[in-house]
């Protein structure tokens, strides 16, 4: 599969907590299943890190945490390209992340809203960007 295909197989999925497949996904989870489906690259599931169902604060900030510590994998790019990684801040405390499909759009999930496209440069996720990053070869 191709990026343009998985991003036409992937809009519309609905968000789902632990989401890791095309039944649902969370922002993670789409992520990954890219990752996987696209590039052929495993990424770990976080899934057993939850610390309850999954949707607490609680179990935000574990992955979050995970995420973060294995930022060192990643290099931040200036010139984002499909199947870069948009990190976002939410709140004080909130990751949130988005795949790039191209230098200015990105798809997500989001709990409300399921698995659309946006840009970086809208008025809702402008001031909320805190980097895009590019996997390194590890």
């Amino acid at each position: 599969m191709n990026a343009v295909e998985f991003v036409e197989k992937a809009v519309g999925v609905p968000f789902k907590v632990k989401g890791r497949d095309y039944s649902g996904f969370d922002c993670y989870g789409l992520m990954q299943c890219a990752y996987r489906d696209v590039l052929g690259r495993e990424l770990p599931s976080y899934v057993d890190e939850y610390v309850d169902a999954g949707d607490s604060e609680a179990s935000r900030r574990v992955i979050q945490d995970h995420i973060l510590a294995a930022k060192h994998n990643w290099e931040q790019v200036k010139k984002p390209q499909a199947m870069d990684v948009a990190f976002f801040k939410l709140g004080n405390t909130g990751t949130h992340l988005g795949l790039m499909i191209d230098d200015k759009s990105f798809i997500h999930c989001e709990k409300r809203i399921g698995t659309v496209i946006e840009r970086l440069d809208s008025a809702k996720w402008k001031s909320r960007v805190e980097g895009v990053y590019r996997l390194k070869d590890v």
